[in-house]
């Protein structure tokens, strides 16, 4: 049993990045994300922050709303941060879909480890 548990939670931790795409009217209808991403921005902070977006026929995000309560990080500039990121990403086109589709999105954040300069030694 403690295998299967342990499988299951190997497997599960190398999941696609729609696995970040939670739900929405936008996953019901098999709309494509375009822009190659993980979800993750690396920086100062650790969590995740969840937001809705709406994202009109052309497939581009046309608002975004934070869902603190679903959020780890409550930073500011982490916000800005994930606001600025999501605003770059780009769905598949299309006359078809409605004017403006919602999508529940999770963005990761994960500390970026800090480079130890080296000084150069002394002859």
């Amino acid at each position: 049993m403690k295998l299967l548990l342990l499988l299951s939670l190997f497997l599960f931790s190398f999941t696609q990045t729609e696995a970040q795409l939670l739900s929405g009217q936008l996953l019901e209808e098999n709309r494509k994300l375009i822009t190659q991403t993980d979800f993750t921005i690396y920086g100062d902070y650790t969590g995740h922050i969840v937001y809705e977006l709406s994202v009109d026929r052309k497939g581009k995000v046309t608002s975004e709303r934070l869902i603190p309560e679903q959020s780890t990080i409550k930073s500011t500039p982490a916000n800005i941060q994930a606001r600025k990121f999501l605003n770059s990403l780009a769905f598949q086109e299309g006359t078809h879909f409605p004017a403006n589709q919602h999508v529940i999105i999770r963005v990761l954040f994960t500390q970026q480890e800090k480079e130890q300069s080296v000084s150069p030694a002394v002859k």
